[in-house]
C-alpha cells in the first residue's frame, strides 16, 4: 500500500500531560434533547458499542469547558472534573443517559448520524481493546488520500482541534470495525481528517489487520 509508511512507536504518546491536583464529582442538569455533531462524536462509541467507556475531554480554556459541559456532559449521569489548582482541565464522563443513548441509536438506524461520526463508529460491533498481538504503526501519506469536505462537521472539528491542540497536540481514537485495506482510502472520516491534521497514524494489529487506533496530530 503506497499510501502508508511503517514507522517506529510514536514518541508523542510518552509526552502526555497528566498532572492534576484533584478530581471532583459535579452535578450538571440541562437540555439533552439536541445531539449535535460534536456530541455525536463522543456519544456514538458509548451508545453503539461500549456502554462502560469513560469519555475524557480536555478543557484548556473556560470557553471549551463551558461548551463541552453544555453540549456533551449534559448527556451523562456521572460527571467528574479534573482540576489543576482551581482550573478545570479535563472532563471525565460516564453512565450515558438512556434518552441520549436511544437518541444516538435512532439517528444511526435512520442513517442520520453525521457522516464523519458514522464512518468512525457506525459499523456496529465491539471496539478493539488495547494491543492484541503484534502492533505496528503506519503513517498516512496524505497526498495519496483525496480529501473531502463535510461542512456539517466543521464546527465540531474546530472545537476538537482547538482543545486537543492546546492540550497534548493529538487525539487518539478507536474506530469500530476498521480493517486495513485499500478500501480504507475511501473512508469519509479519514478523507475529512487528511486536510485538517498535521499527521495521521494508524495503529494496526498486524496478524488480523484490524485498526485498533487512529491518532490525529494537530
Amino acid at each position: 500500500m503506497n499510501w502508508l509508511e511503517i514507522i517506529q512507536s510514536p514518541t508523542y504518546l510518552s509526552n502526555s500531560s497528566s498532572s492534576y491536583d484533584s478530581i471532583r464529582l459535579i452535578n450538571y442538569e440541562g437540555d439533552n434533547a439536541n445531539v449535535t455533531p460534536l456530541a455525536q462524536f463522543f456519544l456514538a462509541p458509548v451508545a453503539l458499542s461500549e456502554p462502560d467507556l469513560v469519555t475524557q475531554i480536555p478543557t484548556p480554556s473556560s470557553l471549551s469547558y463551558n461548551r463541552f459541559l453544555e453540549e456533551i456532559a449534559v448527556h451523562f449521569n456521572k460527571i467528574k472534573v479534573v482540576y489543576s489548582g482551581e482550573i478545570p482541565h479535563t472532563l471525565m464522563l460516564s453512565n450515558l443517559k438512556d434518552s441520549s443513548r436511544l437518541n444516538i441509536i435512532g439517528l444511526h438506524r435512520r442513517n442520520e448520524l453525521n457522516p464523519v461520526v458514522s464512518e468512525l463508529y457506525g459499523n456496529l460491533g465491539l471496539r478493539p481493546r488495547g494491543f492484541m498481538n503484534k502492533t505496528i504503526y503506519m503513517k498516512l501519506k496524505k497526498e495519496y488520500i483525496p480529501p473531502v469536505n463535510v461542512e456539517q462537521f466543521d464546527a465540531a472539528w474546530n472545537w476538537l482541534e482547538s482543545s486537543y491542540a492546546q492540550n497534548d497536540g493529538y487525539i487518539c481514537l478507536t474506530p469500530t470495525n476498521w480493517m486495513l485495506s485499500e478500501r480504507l482510502k475511501e473512508n469519509i472520516s479519514l478523507r475529512y481528517f487528511v486536510s485538517r491534521c498535521k499527521d495521521i497514524i494508524l495503529v494496526v494489529d498486524e496478524p488480523t489487520n484490524s485498526i485498533i487506533g487512529l491518532d490525529l496530530l494537530f
